[in-house]
């Protein structure tokens, strides 16, 4: 499924955050300075932040000569780009993305501060 939330609804986080510095610590939650048990896996974070984080792009910085910029949003791409195996009744199966699918984006106009 798409969202996560269990009612059909989409969840994305807006980010360029590689997330590299979250990937030990996955998605802990802290009491005090000891981590609970119920952290996910790095493996697992970083799957999910491939289906659900939306990057973004500006078209020009701030400036007072110039026009509002406007934002570009590139959404995940409909699957992740990444072998995986696949067990089946006759065995297991490897699964290789074929070719890269050209990323979903959207223009939004400008905005203000």
């Amino acid at each position: 499924g798409g969202g996560g939330g269990g009612g059909g609804e989409v969840v994305r986080a807006v980010t360029n955050d590689r997330m590299r510095d979250h990937a030990g610590l996955g998605a802990r939650r802290f009491e005090g300075r000891r981590a609970r048990d119920d952290a996910l896996p790095a493996r697992e974070f970083f799957r999910w932040a491939a289906h659900h984080v939306v990057h973004f792009d500006f078209s020009h910085a701030v400036a007072p000569d110039r026009e509002t910029p406007s934002v570009q949003l590139t959404e995940p791409p409909p699957y992740v780009r990444a072998s995986h195996a696949a067990s089946h009744a006759a065995g297991r199966a490897w699964h290789f993305p074929a070719a890269a699918p050209p990323p979903a984006s959207r223009a939004l106009g400008g905005f203000t501060s």
